[in-house]
């Protein structure tokens, strides 16, 4: 989707207006601001250097580096749609707020050092433009390391004319699901509380021993440390458990069970626990013409019913843990020796096909999509095999972003084993998302930690 890249400035703001010339020089438009010419600019005083942003909500932050001798400073905004810079604001210091930017919309600006002489201003050397996307700023923290990331690798992307440009059809970015996209800590994940409640909850269906046993622990494990080797003994169950349901039986479970309380937090349901920054980055991802795939441990219908009315996400870009399938009149025969009839339904079979975890997520991505992503984004050590598949002999310029769960405020994180998770994000290269540091909120302010 093109946006326009200006949104009006005032009349007072227009009181001086400079031209960019094709070398990147300025040439004054009108205003009674003197600048010096070409022949004499290695005289001035130098531009201001180390310009940078800050963006909350609709106001930009810019700061930069002191010019030593300059008395002030010139802000200006660049207008696409005229080639001028207009002069915004003459400021002291090394600090201009910008207020009423437009979602959607990217500013550049460039700064000019000043010298006062006759009470008047002398315009110097300017600072190198710099660009501002005014995206990413609804729930990331102003100063987002990451987010600033995101923004200037999707500018340089999309940009026909940049170096770094990628084509729409080679745009694909990979998400993990759950600790990455949606909670997982109340307590556990969705595939492990929905699996529990079906087998414990359910007047209709009767459990084996075996069955019940893993949904117990689920619940009785709670609130603890991950029991080891619980992730393939729950899906294992699980693949037991819906064996003799449509697909759409199950998901139609999954959908009653979104509504349930997500146990922990406070005026939250499990299909509301997304993590609103993480959406916003789906949403701009594709607004700048991104496909999207979910690339996840969790058995894929199950995911396909929890994002249906959350992400504009195609079921055919889900990727996950496979269960098998037969047809109701099948019975023991064998898949290559069995047509499918009118009066027959597709249900599952019982069988479980391994996890869709670490090598086995670059596998399925190579087998599924049959192009390798330009980004990935993950939480845990099940996801480090595909970020770096990602990044690894990539043809175009790619990413890599760890979702960290280091909130012990407003989540259920660890500080001491984020520090972890951080050190082997700076040892692979790949960008930390850090919950208590980049995100301003979580679920929304009126959602607390209770447990």
């Amino acid at each position: 989707m093109k946006k326009k890249l200006f949104a009006g400035i005032t009349a007072a703001a227009l009181a001086m207006s400079i031209v960019v010339t094709p070398t990147g020089g300025f040439l004054p438009m009108f205003g009674s601001i003197s600048y010096a010419t070409s022949e004499n600019s290695s005289a001035l005083l130098s531009g201001p250097k180390n310009v940078r942003y800050s963006l909350t909500g609709d106001t930009i932050k810019l700061k930069w580096d002191k010019v030593t001798g300059a008395d002030g400073y010139r802000v200006y905004v660049y207008d696409p749609e005229t080639g001028i810079c207009n002069g915004y604001k003459t400021v002291a210091t090394e600090i201009c707020t910008f207020s009423g930017a437009e979602n959607g919309n990217t500013y550049k600006f460039v700064v000019a050092s000043l010298v006062k002489q006759d009470g008047k201003y002398i315009r110097q050397n300017s600072s190198r433009s710099i660009s501002v996307p005014v995206v990413l700023n609804n729930y990331w923290t102003a100063d987002s390391e990451a987010a600033a990331s995101l923004r200037s690798y999707v500018s340089a992307v999309t940009d026909e004319s940049s170096k770094q440009y990628i084509p729409v059809k080679d745009r694909i970015a990979v998400f993990d699901l759950d600790g990455t996209l949606m909670c997982e800590t109340y307590p556990r994940c969705f595939e492990y509380m929905v699996f529990a409640d079906y087998v414990l909850n359910n007047d209709n269906y009767t459990p084996t021993d075996e069955i019940r046993a893993v949904a117990q622990e689920i619940i009785d494990t709670a609130w603890e440390e991950k029991p080891s080797g619980i992730s393939t003994r729950q899906a294992a169950a699980g693949a037991l458990a819906y064996s003799g349901l449509t697909v759409e039986e199950l998901q139609d479970y999954v959908e009653n069970f979104r509504s349930s309380k997500a146990e922990g937090f406070s005026n939250l349901t499990r299909g509301e626990a997304w993590y609103k920054p993480m959406l916003e980055v789906v949403d701009y991802l594709e607004e700048n013409e991104f496909t999207i795939y979910i690339v996840t441990a969790t058995e894929r219908n199950i995911v396909r019913a929890i994002i249906s009315d959350v992400l504009d996400i195609p079921p055919s870009h889900v990727i996950g843990t496979e269960y098998g399938y037969k047809a109701t009149g099948q019975g023991e025969t064998a898949d290559g020796d069995y047509t499918f009839t009118s009066s027959d339904k597709v249900v599952f079979d019982g069988t479980y096909y391994g996890e869709n975890a670490k090598m086995c997520k670059v596998d399925a991505i190579v087998r599924e999509i049959g192009q390798q992503p330009v980004l990935a984004f993950g939480n845990s050590s099940g996801d480090q095999a595909m970020l770096e598949y990602t990044i690894t002999g990539n043809k175009y310029i790619s990413g890599a972003y760890m979702v960290v769960a280091d909130d012990e405020k407003r989540e259920y994180g660890s500080e001491e084993k984020g520090a972890a998770t951080k050190k082997t994000c700076a040892e692979h290269g790949w960008t930390v998302i850090s919950m208590r540091d980049d995100f301003a909120t979580i679920y929304g302010d009126n959602v607390k930690r209770t447990h």
